[in-house]
């Protein structure tokens, strides 16, 4: 017993007791509201006890029609930080709500499960749109992917794919022979186009080792092909 003294005490001092307390009494209060407003409630069906339990289940529904509305009742309630007369405030809102829930058990109950089914539908929906737009995004760019093999395997054909080596890459000690320096890496991987053509797609990355300097705008990099060098700019992503 002396345990169980302080365990209550402190629990009496949380708001979620109070709160689960007031869904509890509420449901019990509504329950017995309806029964008293029922016509000839002493021989309807199921009674007081059962008007008792629909109330309190519609009480214990409340949270979730607060989400649904996107209230922030509880999060008023729960924050320690507010003042002592807007918790009190919230806490008589919350007692209304509960109490008109458990009154009208059985159409809240009704329209509320509508109302989540109904937005799960949707969420269903927007994720199959989702699914489809992203298929259709793969399937684009396979076709161009599987366009530009043709492209170049027709290139190919009418002759042989250039071979040349540059005899020197002046580019090459211009920054250190390094692919990091200054905060700034790059990064490059190669794909082939296809298994025949000798072809490949290269993608570039310039990132920022810096989370405090983050890259903005275009970046310049210089690029040693077999027509020369060439600058370009890179458009962040």
């Amino acid at each position: 017993m002396p345990t169980v003294i302080p365990f209550l005490s402190s629990a009496l001092k949380s708001d979620i007791t109070w709160v689960i307390l007031c869904m509890l009494f509420t449901g019990t209060l509504g329950g017995g509201v309806t029964y008293a407003f029922s016509a000839n409630g002493g021989s309807r069906r199921g009674g007081l006890g059962w008007d008792v339990v629909v109330g309190i289940g519609a009480s214990l529904l409340i949270p979730l029609f607060l989400q649904t509305v996107s209230s922030d009742l509880l999060g008023t309630i729960f924050d320690l930080g507010k003042a002592p007369g807007d918790k009190h405030k919230a806490y008589f809102v919350f007692f209304s709500f509960c109490l008109v829930a458990a009154i009208s058990a059985r159409a809240f109950i009704g329209k509320l499960t509508d109302k989540v089914l109904d937005m799960l539908a949707q969420v269903g929906k927007k994720s199959d749109e989702a699914l489809k737009s992203s298929q259709e995004a793969k399937e684009q760019s396979e076709a161009v992917r599987k366009a530009t093999v043709a492209q170049l395997d027709g290139l190919e054909q009418t002759g042989p794919r250039p071979t040349h080596k540059p005899q020197s890459d002046p580019l090459k000690k211009q920054y250190g022979g390094r692919s990091e320096s200054n905060n700034r890496r790059i990064e490059a991987t190669i794909q082939p186009l296809s298994t025949s053509s000798g072809w490949c797609a290269i993608r570039l990355r310039v990132l920022s080792t810096d989370p405090a300097k983050p890259l903005k705008g275009s970046v310049s990099c210089s690029f040693l092909t077999l027509l020369g060098t060439s600058k370009n700019l890179l458009q962040l992503r």
